[in-house]
């Protein structure tokens, strides 16, 4: 995007083709609102949380909360994943994103 007059410079949709494909997803068994308790105490949620699909550690697709939460202590900003079936955290994702 440019920063003057919006206008979309360029696009990159190879993660799109590569992951592109049929799937079968299910129901989710907890709420946005029972996933933010089981994030951990010391984070700030600052951002819409949202329900993706994600890779876990295992390599496998979940469906997932991602929040968008600041360290209260520290001066990071954390995209954390919560398993939308167990309350499991899946997966943390530190660094400085834009809002």
């Amino acid at each position: 995007m440019s920063l003057g007059n919006g206008e979309l410079l360029s696009f990159n949709a190879r993660q799109f083709y590569r992951n592109h494909r049929q799937r079968e997803i299910g129901s989710v068994k907890i709420t946005a609102l029972e996933a933010k308790k089981y994030l951990n105490p010391g984070l700030e949620v600052i951002g819409d949380e949202g329900l993706v699909l994600i890779r876990n550690g295992e390599g496998k697709e979940v469906l997932a909360y991602k929040f968008r939460a600041a360290l209260k202590l520290q001066n990071e900003i954390l995209e954390v994943y919560i398993n939308a079936d167990t309350g499991k955290e899946e997966v943390i994702e530190v660094g400085y994103f834009t809002f």
